[in-house]
């Protein structure tokens, strides 16, 4: 059971940062094109998101990853 939950859980996880990175990615090429600066606060507000989120989700991953090998029967 654990191993569906975290499994249904990287899933959701993995595809919020893909989207975290895509609108990051998109609202500093909107900044970039209309010839605004990127300012220190909203550098830092995207990197703290996406590296957050990623960081959560490699530990999800991992758990995952160990619960697979230490179930498996060789």
């Amino acid at each position: 059971m654990k191993i569906i939950f975290l499994s249904v859980t990287a899933f959701i996880y993995g595809y919020f940062c893909d989207i975290c990175l895509d609108v990051c990615e998109k609202s500093v090429k909107r900044r970039l094109e209309k010839g605004k600066p990127l300012t220190g606060v909203g550098l830092t507000f995207i990197s703290n998101l996406t590296n957050n989120s990623f960081l959560r989700w490699q530990r999800i991953e991992k758990r995952l990853i160990y619960l697979l090998v230490s179930q498996r029967n060789f």
